[in-house]
């Protein structure tokens, strides 16, 4: 039986994933995507108290679905909407994972 997959996307502050990919990692992941954004707020532009900066960074982590509580957890601690990184973060879950395959590069070498 296939395990149950978490989607969870980290959106920070530009500068702050390795922060949150290293704190995702203490917390049990492997693996994170790291894409760069930009917000649709102008610069300096106020949400809920909060002045907005519109250069992001949205990680991506795929994990089972038991870590993801405790991802989420360790990581808002750190990375929160309150702290520097001005972090959100939300899941969703995965119907379906591919994993590839490390192949033997002899294998796969032109003869």
């Amino acid at each position: 039986m296939e395990k149950e997959n978490r989607l969870l996307i980290v959106i920070v502050n530009r500068g702050f994933a390795d922060e949150v990919i290293e704190k995702s990692r203490a917390a049990g992941a492997t693996g994170a995507t790291v894409l760069h954004g930009r917000g649709s707020a102008g610069v300096g532009e106020h949400f809920m108290g909060m002045t907005i900066t519109p250069e992001k960074e949205i990680v991506i982590i795929v994990l089972e679905k038991e870590l993801a509580e405790a991802v989420t957890k360790t990581v808002m601690e750190t990375s929160g909407i309150t702290t520097a990184a001005g972090g959100i973060c939300f899941s969703a879950p995965v119907s379906h994972v591919t994993k590839q395959k490390k192949n033997d590069e002899s294998k796969n070498s032109p003869a």
